[in-house]
């Protein structure tokens, strides 16, 4: 298809001569002047423009400009094909955005060369922006998938947060939104990606990973001791995020959680916490969050009371304005709160339209043995099969589990699965045998659906999987929204699942830890014995479940000794594991002390 040109002229000899020389290669339109070319362009957007300097109305300078200046036109390349010889013109429009320069009388072979390099160069840079669109919003996906895990791990150890996070993500969208249709501290937002800025949200929190449970959970008023140490989830939210700031290069969306997760408690007189920041000494994103965090806060159920009302909760931040919040996103606040409103209660219709559905679909007997998905989840670590079995709740999948490779496939051959969740590292038969060994068990198992879940984070691990006979991979700790993603993709009944719709999960915090205390203790024992028989093969294997589940409940200090003594024993360095193995197993003797304490707390409360 040829490509058209745009010519510009009001001179009708220049036009003809024009159109005669480019019409064989191109389509051409001829346009008499300035102020009919800005017309047309309204309606129709050419791939180059030639255009003449000197015109009456409006001369090419003048053209070129507002062609510019549109956000529709300013890509289009523009040529001065023109009379005007001096190099006062030329630098003029070069200065002006043109792409070339070329002098009449014109050599028409010459002309079209240039007119070719020009189109080449549009279109590369046309492609380029959009490699350059797509590959942001890939690194956005990830930047708010590893953002939304770490999320809903914070949720998960409070039981009483369901659904905040995404909540106060919209109450935030809203606020900044309105605060620029009122041009409400223009200059302070101007430099704002809105994308980062609702990403960042997710991680005001994030200290409160740090909080006992016993603390954050209480069901009655916190001693001062108690609140100082709740206080102190915003300074570790802080420190936690710059930790990461400080191991990567992009880094932007970071340093705005760092500022909500660190300011969101502050208020506007300078009695808040931690610092005391008095008006704008607050950082804008604390001042936005406060009203959002504190909002959502009144509405919902809490351990120490019952959820106030969308009028009494208006109320109390229309009378904290000036005090407690910034007095003109306060004010913002009023005007808008109908809409805060609307966006609390259609959360709470899809959290009770989700709920509803289960019952139905339970009652009427619709996940009965002949229309349930079926699922076999293969994991050696009881507290990984609970984790998982508490995430496919939702989806009333008939669930079956196994501990080994070997069970994998004897249960495979007695029942067609509709999808396996498959561990990777287990004793005696890894996941990749068993997979190989279940592909060939029968036709059906030949494509049928089988997914890596394993905590093995090496760069290509997913690759690695694809290559060895599974059909997809996800990481532990399962992030919610990604195992949606895989449900509705590779079963028929949760095909038309969407993974934004599927709220966090409450998994049974207390039944998990009595799952991994009673698993870790016998961890103890089988990770020293196992490494003194030179088993190196079985340490890394107990090593690696180890390292997963005490992610999953938030001892990251012992994941995080795991994972090193993981990444040293596959490269068969004993004498590094000896000298720290000690180091691990006090750490997980200090968790397993802990937890017990914890479930103590929990029964007599």
């Amino acid at each position: 298809m040829k490509k058209l040109i745009m010519l510009i002229d009001d001179d009708p000899t220049n036009l003809l001569k024009g159109k005669a020389a480019l019409q064989d290669t191109y389509n051409v339109l001829t346009v008499d002047g300035g102020v009919r070319a800005l017309e047309l362009l309204e309606k129709t957007l050419p791939d180059l423009i030639l255009i003449d300097i000197d015109m009456p109305e409006m001369d090419g300078f003048e053209t070129i400009k507002r062609i510019k200046a549109n956000e529709e036109t300013k890509r289009i390349p523009v040529i001065f094909l023109t009379a005007l010889a001096a190099s006062h013109n030329e630098y003029e429009g070069l200065a002006l955005g043109a792409a070339d320069y070329i002098t009449k009388p014109f050599n028409e072979k010459i002309l079209r060369k240039r007119i070719d390099t020009h189109l080449l160069l549009a279109e590369y840079t046309v492609n380029l922006e959009k490699l350059v669109d797509t590959k942001t919003e890939k690194i956005i996906q990830l930047q708010d998938a590893i953002l939304s895990t770490v999320a809903e791990l914070v949720e998960f150890r409070d039981d009483n947060t369901g659904g905040h996070i995404d909540r106060t993500q919209s109450y935030i969208k809203l606020l900044v939104e309105k605060m620029a249709e009122r041009g409400l501290y223009k200059e302070a937002a101007a430099i704002w990606d809105l994308k980062l800025l609702i990403q960042s949200a997710q991680l005001h929190d994030v200290g409160k990973i740090c909080i006992p449970d016993s603390i954050l959970n209480k069901p009655g008023k916190l001693t001062e001791e108690e609140f100082a140490i709740m206080q102190s989830h915003t300074l570790r939210g802080k420190e936690a995020i710059l930790n990461i700031i400080n191991k990567v290069d992009e880094s932007e969306f970071l340093h705005q959680a760092a500022l909500m997760a660190y300011t969101h408690h502050e208020r506007w007189d300078g009695t808040g916490y931690p610092q005391g920041l008095r008006g704008e000494e607050i950082p804008l994103h604390g001042r936005l969050m406060a009203i959002a965090d504190v909002y959502d806060a009144l509405i919902s159920e809490r351990p120490y009371k019952k959820p106030f009302s969308h009028e009494e909760a208006v109320k109390i931040i229309s009378d904290g304005k000036g005090t407690q919040f910034d007095p003109l996103l306060a004010a913002l606040f009023e005007d808008f709160e109908s809409d805060f409103r609307a966006i609390s209660q259609e959360d709470k219709r899809q959290m009770e339209e989700a709920a509803d559905s289960l019952i139905h679909k339970a009652d009427s007997g619709e996940h009965d043995k002949m229309n349930a998905s079926s699922v076999l989840i293969v994991d050696d670590a009881p507290f990984n099969i609970n984790v998982m079995q508490s995430l496919l709740a939702p989806y009333k999948m008939l669930v079956d589990t196994c501990s080994s490779g070997a069970e994998a496939i004897e249960l495979a051959a007695d029942n067609e699965y509709d999808i396996i969740f498959m561990d990777h590292f287990m004793p005696e038969m890894d996941g990749i045998e068993a997979t190989a060994k279940i592909r060939k068990i029968n036709d059906y198992y030949s494509s049928s659906p089988i997914i890596a879940l394993t905590a093995n984070e090496e760069t290509g691990a997913r690759e690695m999987y694809l290559e060895n006979g599974f059909n997809d991979f996800i990481a532990k700790p399962v992030n919610t929204k990604k195992l949606s993603a895989v449900l509705s993709l590779w079963t028929s009944e949760n095909k038309d699942i969407k993974a934004d719709s599927i709220k966090p999960v409450r998994v049974d915090r207390v039944a998990l830890l009595e799952v991994f205390l009673s698993d870790a203790k016998k961890k103890i024992t089988e990770i020293k014995d196992c490494f003194e028989a030179g088993n190196i093969k079985l340490f890394t294997t107990y090593i690696h479940a180890l390292k997963s589940a005490s992610a999953i409940i938030g001892e990251a200090t012992l994941s995080e000794l795991a994972r090193t003594l993981e990444s040293q024993a596959r490269v068969g360095n004993k004498d590094y594991i000896r000298k720290n193995i000690a180091s691990l197993l006090v750490e997980l003797q200090n968790v397993i002390d802990k937890i017990t304490l914890e479930l103590s707390e929990k029964r007599e409360t």
